[in-house]
């Protein structure tokens, strides 16, 4: 996936042409490679200070801010609903791909750009946007996370509950959106055990952070399920209507082209 942003972006730089770019990359990987390009695209509009940009390095890492209301109506327009510029592209992926461009154009500063993705004045695109944020500060973010683990009761954090339970406040500290960035904190589960222990730690929760955790159960199950479909039902059967919703919707966040999406889509 990260290779494809940075196709998209060199694909950018090389025709210099948007309508362009994005057609050439129709929806490659899952449409990271216009994530790429709209992740230049924008990141353009205010020249690097110290060359180019590494997607695995920190995000904004020799940029300067931008004045985003200077870009504001080209934002909107692009991510409308009757958007044609790129076929099949929702806008929650155009909201996305607007996070990544936000990460780059927000100086290095991941609140920065969370603040960006407010533009569109709505929570759903609001919440798209920051996950695309969460992804390009991904690095740092999941650096910084781990460190803070180490200051923890070492026995207490060493598995799968342990790091849910750390994560759901570390990500209520960073946004109103906590299943949005607890996706990017949690490890693939691979037994019902695994799963049994986080479940009982999502079920000492409530409000957002309950419903953030069987997010993140059911988002961190999806390799899992996928190689044994009939667990399904095992591993979303915690709790009440909405938590089993929850976790349904994390463990089916998968795009199209995605490589265990058939595997998931047969479970359900």
């Amino acid at each position: 996936h990260g290779e494809l942003h940075d196709l998209g972006s060199l694909l950018l730089e090389r025709t210099g042409n948007l309508a362009v770019s994005l057609a050439m990359c129709g929806d490659a990987c899952t449409y990271s490679c216009t994530h790429g390009v709209l992740r230049e695209y924008f990141g353009g509009h205010k020249a690097a200070q110290s060359g180019g940009h590494d997607h695995t390095q920190s995000a904004g890492t020799g940029y300067e801010d931008v004045d985003i209301n200077r870009v504001r109506d080209e934002i909107i327009e692009l991510c409308r609903h009757d958007s044609t510029i790129i076929k099949g592209f929702l806008r929650g992926n155009c909201g996305h791909a607007m996070g990544h461009a936000f990460g780059v154009i927000s100086g290095g500063s991941m609140r920065k750009a969370q603040e960006h993705c407010g533009i569109f004045g709505e929570a759903a695109m609001e919440y798209y946007c920051e996950t695309g944020v969460f992804m390009e500060y991904e690095h740092d973010m999941v650096t910084d996370f781990n460190e803070n683990l180490k200051t923890k009761i070492a026995g207490w954090l060493t598995g799968a509950k342990g790091r849910m339970a750390a994560a759901i406040p570390y990500c209520e500290a960073k946004t109103q959106f906590v299943s949005a960035c607890v996706r990017y904190l949690v490890k693939s589960f691979h037994d019902q055990a695994e799963v049994e222990r986080v479940s009982s730690e999502c079920l000492e929760l409530s409000g957002v952070p309950r419903r953030s955790c069987f997010f993140g159960l059911g988002f961190a199950s999806v390799t899992y399920v996928a190689s044994k479909p009939s667990e399904v039902n095992r591993v979303c059967g915690f709790g009440d209507e909405v938590d089993k919703e929850m976790c349904v919707s994390g463990l089916g966040l998968l795009k199209d082209g995605h490589d265990r999406k058939e595997a998931i889509v047969s479970a359900c």
